[in-house]
């Protein structure tokens, strides 16, 4: 008498959980890395719509990785002394120091000198 073999997990069921599972993996990571930096922006102290930024720039591109290796890449930069904390708003007004495509009405209309 053959033996019956118990059926796996629907493969839907497994994609599902490993999803589920790195999501949360990468929302505890992030949260270690926002609360390792002061859990708050650095220019004006606000805590929603943080943001990392690198003062210096980097030496890597985000959309060539993955979000569990962005967030490694981003740790090595915490502790190489490159990586600050900031709200959406203070990130986009330090912008122009850094990003040749932004216009000088832009600049205008976020309240920063040209």
């Amino acid at each position: 008498m053959a033996r019956k073999r118990k059926s796996a997990a629907p493969v839907s069921d497994w994609s599902s959980y490993r999803a589920r599972r790195r999501r949360e993996i990468y929302t505890a990571r992030r949260m270690q890395l926002i609360t390792d930096l002061g859990g708050r922006c650095e220019n004006c102290g606000a805590i929603e719509k943080l943001e990392f930024d690198h003062p210096h720039g980097r030496e890597w591109t985000p959309r060539k990785h993955d979000v569990l290796t962005r967030l490694k890449k981003y740790a090595a930069d915490y502790a190489a002394g490159n990586l600050r904390l900031l709200c959406s708003h203070c990130n986009k007004i330090l912008l122009p120091d850094r990003d040749p495509w932004i216009d000088r009405e832009t600049a205008r209309e976020l309240e920063v000198p040209f």
